[in-house]
């Protein structure tokens, strides 16, 4: 092969790498840095912040009953509810705690930050020592969606659940994932347990409840 045979031989495999290169790049879809960034956020768990997850750590310490729920009024006292509506336990939150928690809402309720900011601003659970008010919450220190525990029979199965003064043994299925599960809709304590939180929370009269 001469000379000018295997220049121009070099000068034909050269075309065909060159537009093999501009067809892959024309055929790769084009992915902008910012919707890559919107698709990672998109994708990240809400989370508490370090202060607000000790309160929950706290309010999840109580005494819960699977099909009730956890309800912080605006006495700032963190009451366990039992499905038929009685209280079976309770937490004393400081204005501090209270606030960690109206700090760090879960999206679904963070239009309401300053509504219950405003709520708690004066408010700390330590200053509350009347017992029936603690055990027997009335008004507004009452769950809007609870029933009243006085319109229900004591013996009635249908207002009971099953042991409700003992602590609840959590169960996590092998995909409950509590980096998920935390913020997410709730209606009772079981439900946030089957998605790997602790227990289902409510704040003042906002009926929205959410997994902690």
């Amino acid at each position: 092969m001469s000379f000018s045979e295997g220049t121009a031989t070099m000068h034909f495999f050269s075309k065909i790498v060159f537009g093999l290169m501009a067809v892959t790049a024309i055929a790769a879809p084009a992915t902008s840095p910012s919707e890559s960034k919107g698709e990672l956020d998109a994708e990240k768990p809400f989370t508490f912040s370090k202060a607000a997850q000790g309160t929950y750590d706290l309010i999840s310490s109580m005494t819960v009953d699977d099909d009730g729920d956890i309800h912080v009024a605006d006495d700032g006292v963190a009451r366990s509810y039992a499905a038929n509506g009685t209280v079976i336990d309770y937490r004393k939150l400081s204005h501090g705690q209270l606030l960690t928690m109206t700090g760090t809402l879960p999206p679904r309720l963070q239009d309401k930050s300053d509504y219950f900011a405003n709520v708690f601003a004066k408010v700390s659970g330590l200053d509350v020592d009347d017992e029936d008010q603690i055990w027997n919450p009335s008004g507004h220190f009452h769950g809007p969606s609870l029933p009243d525990a006085a319109d229900h029979d004591a013996d009635s199965s249908a207002g009971q659940s099953v042991n409700p003064h003992s602590k609840r043994q959590t169960f996590y299925p092998a995909f409950a994932s509590p980096l998920y599960c935390v913020g997410q809709p709730c209606t009772t304590n079981t439900a946030c347990a089957i998605m790997g939180c602790s227990v289902c929370v409510y704040l003042d009269q906002m009926k929205k409840k959410y997994c902690a």
